[in-house]
């Protein structure tokens, strides 16, 4: 938000106060300003009179001028073959730096020497496209810079607001900021219109049928006006803050908007139809050019501005080419109006449009300054274009009121570490256009007008009473401590213990946002369009980490992370369901230390880093594995570990298609685990055995399935036979390739056979493995490869 010191010293007098100053205290209240900019810093002009004129001796469509500007004399060759002699001109002298940038130098033309430039209004910054040299008039006297006689010498502060500071996004609210650090009155232009052109519903009429999306709209008609190109003032003003000029209705409403921050849009009456204004919610696939000369087609939920059946405007972002003010227009239609800022923010980014409306519609504007907006625009209207106003029609269907909130001044003193009386409490308040009242002894009813939607308790009172007070003049105290038994809860605990095992595979922990821009859960005060939901998983966030990595040179990744996600839940209080999850994930090789080891990561990898927790929770052998379906995993590699039917977690390859968006030109596998499911099933301390005395007898087992066979099927059913001999069984190969059927994969097992009280014999073992093998045949159909 650029503000201009000049534009702000109407409604705060800044004389004796310098920029440095202004800068400086306006940083400490919290509002950062990011760079002073002098806009026509450098500009040497003065105002001179053309003197004498002569065709240039080499060129039929130049002119040599003599241009006197009173203690000197200049040779200017110009193009403009509309100049006379006693045309008065800004002179501009080698050296002098244009608006735009470009630096004036004398130079021949066509052996001419030119000792400067006379300027354009384009030149100065002041008009689009110029025609010709700018003949300033006799008004201008002659010797006088043109910087100091059109006020060219303005400073502008480009100033960070942040998101909950809808206010300061107009010079009235920057005045408000300024007007309470230095104590200086603040005067808000009060404008008078006088009716002299009937009423509003003699010609139109307006209806909202989509009130949650427009809460309240009104609408004046100036009749009979001209649309000329602005007055220089106007001009300079909105070219110092970075807008354009375009014309005097146009211009008019940008700089009530930089004035008030309440957008405005004006339509030419005579291109309304039906002459009547329907406020409607979109359907989905309607398309509308807007005054960008773009197509879109709407989603659907936005907001439109319509005759009944035409758009004329895309609400509270844009109107409509069909509906706008041009050269010829006579008649024009003022709308101000308040938008739902959530339902404008959603067109804003499905459309990808952005504009200085949008902008602060999506902020939240102040829904009750609407009628002095109003009065002030059509007052200008008539001012700078003429024309006769009807009254205002008003249609306010959805009142938004000022909040009450309770101060207590014990509680702000606690807070900020200060002593603060009532009255410079009140004092301050008032000054930031709060309503005070005494509840009773050490407490304030505060009413907080509605251009503050960010104030909404206590402590955003404690704060506005800090920040304007001066943290800077906080007095350093020690902080008061309580002891307590305190300490880690065992919930903390074993999440540092999965850490600690991750952490032991080499994982590096990483910490991502739990705001994204989709998911489950909406916030209903999202600070950006980027952080609109609560993440329903940490899988994507975690994978942009993991890209950035990989973009900065990384090959070889392993992160990891312990967080909250959040899902709907309707038998909540909140509707909110929160659970704990880790997820971790890699790419790469697994030991790139070790030239001879050329594995990367796969699932089975990761899928063994997921027992491993399993194993140490101890329900190893209670966890099945079946096909995943989750939203990120590539189906063709997916899995997820099921305990009882309750989904415990989800690992595979992360979606090619994702990772191919981000860059990443490797695999990525993942891992999410819930938690507390985890901690909810984990066994208590493991009993203590002693080493077995007896030995142990292995066979190895290679079987032949298809590969739409699961593996685990077969461990399951081996354990159960195997009982409590079968210390373990494990897969030790995998191969598919030459000699197997291309729908089958040969699969080697190692089956560990021990006795804790006695020494098993061959024959003991040998009929096992006879029963396994009958059985893998007949409920399985696998075929025996080998038995050693």
């Amino acid at each position: 938000m650029k503000v201009s010191l000049e534009w702000l010293d109407d409604y705060v007098d800044i004389s004796g106060l310098s920029v440095n100053e202004l800068v400086e205290s306006l940083s400490l209240s919290g509002t950062s300003v990011e760079e002073v900019i002098r806009p026509w810093e450098g500009l040497d002009a003065v105002f001179g009179k053309i003197l004498e004129i002569t065709p240039h001796p080499d060129a039929d469509r130049l002119l040599v001028c003599r241009v006197g500007t009173g203690e000197n004399e200049y040779r200017l060759v110009t193009g403009d073959l509309s100049l006379k002699v006693g045309d008065v001109v800004a002179v501009a002298r080698p050296g002098s730096k244009l608006f735009g940038g470009s630096t004036v130098e004398a130079r021949t033309i066509r052996g001419v020497e030119s000792q400067g430039t006379m300027l354009s209004l384009e030149e100065l910054g002041l008009e689009i496209k110029s025609k010709g040299v700018w003949k300033a008039g006799p008004s201008f006297k002659v010797g006088v810079g043109v910087k100091e006689e059109l006020g060219l010498d303005d400073v502008v502060l480009d100033l960070e607001i942040t998101p909950n500071r809808p206010d300061e996004l107009s010079h009235i609210g920057v005045a408000r900021e300024i007007s309470v650090l230095f104590k200086r009155p603040l005067n808000v232009p009060k404008a008078h219109v006088e009716v002299d052109g009937g009423e509003f519903r003699r010609c139109s009429r307006i209806v909202i049928e989509d009130s949650d999306g427009c809460y309240r709209y009104a609408g004046t008609i100036v009749h009979g006006i001209e649309v000329y190109p602005s007055p220089l003032w106007l001009r300079k003003r909105l070219v110092a803050v970075g807008v354009r000029p375009i014309n005097s209705v146009v211009d008019i409403t940008n700089y009530v908007m930089l004035e008030y921050g309440h957008p405005i849009h004006a339509f030419d009456f005579d291109r309304i139809p039906r002459k009547t204004i329907v406020v409607k919610r979109a359907k989905g696939g309607e398309r509308v050019e807007l005054l960008d000369e773009r197509q879109y087609t709407l989603e659907g939920g936005e907001v439109l501005i319509t005759d009944g059946e035409e758009i004329l405007a895309l609400g509270g972002i844009m109107g409509a080419m069909g509906s706008g003010v041009e050269e010829r227009t006579k008649n024009v239609l003022v709308e101000v109006a308040y938008f739902n800022p959530v339902r404008i923010r959603r067109a804003s980014k499905s459309l990808k449009l952005v504009t200085d409306a949008s902008y602060r519609f999506e902020r939240g504007v102040d829904p009750n300054d609407t009628l002095d907006v109003m009065d002030r625009v059509v007052s200008l209207l008539k001012e700078i274009s003429g024309g006769s106003s009807t009254t205002t029609e008003d249609v306010y269907v959805k009142q938004v009121e000022s909040k009450k909130v309770v101060l207590r001044l014990d509680r702000a003193r606690e807070r900020l570490g200060m002593e603060i009386t009532e009255e410079e409490a009140r004092e301050i308040l008032t000054a930031l256009g709060f309503d005070v009242a005494k509840k009773e002894e050490g407490k304030l009813i505060v009413v907080v007008p509605t251009f503050r939607p960010d104030v909404t308790q206590e402590c955003d009172l404690i704060e506005e009473i800090g920040r304007i007070h001066g943290y800077e003049d906080l007095q350093p105290t020690p902080p008061k401590i309580q002891s307590g038994l305190g300490g880690f809860g065992p919930f903390w605990k074993f999440k540092e213990a999965v850490s600690h095992i991750l952490r032991s595979f080499g994982f590096n922990e990483g910490v991502t946002f739990s705001m994204v821009d989709f998911g489950d859960v909406e916030i209903q005060n999202p600070l950006t369009s980027e952080m609109t939901h609560l993440r329903s998983t940490l899988v994507f966030g975690l994978l942009q980490s993991l890209a950035y990595n990989w973009r900065q040179g990384e090959r070889n990744i392993r992160l990891f992370e312990q967080g909250r996600v959040f899902f709907k839940d309707e038998s909540t209080e909140t509707g909110v369901k929160e659970r704990t999850h880790v997820c971790f994930m890699a790419t790469g090789r697994v030991a790139p230390e070790d030239y001879g080891d050329k594995r990367e990561f796969d699932l089975l990898y990761l899928k063994g880093v997921l027992e491993e927790i399993l194993h140490w929770a101890g329900i190893t052998h209670e966890v099945t594995f079946e096909v995943g379906d989750s939203k990120w995993q590539d189906e063709t590699k997916s899995l997820i570990a099921v305990h009882n039917g309750r989904k415990l977690a989800e690992l595979g390859r992360v979606d090619p298609t994702l990772v191919d968006r981000l860059d990443v030109k490797d695999a990525v596998y993942a891992c999410e685990l819930d938690l507390e499911l985890l901690w909810e099933l984990k066994r208590g301390p493991k009993p203590h055995r002693e080493l077995p005395s007896f030995p142990s007898i292995r066979r190895d087992l290679s079987v032949l399935v298809k590969k739409s066979q699961r593996i685990g099927d077969l461990i399951k059913t081996i354990r159960e036979i195997g009982g409590e001999m079968l210390e373990r069984v494990q897969v030790e190969d995998l191969y598919e390739g030459k000699g197997i059927p291309r729908d089958a994969r040969s699969v080697l097992l190692s089956l560990t056979f021990r006795h804790l009280e006695r020494t098993l014999t061959d024959e003991e073992v040998n009929e096992l493995m006879q029963e396994i093998v009958k059985v893998l045949q007949s409920e399985h159909s696998v075929q025996i490869r080998g038995l050693s």
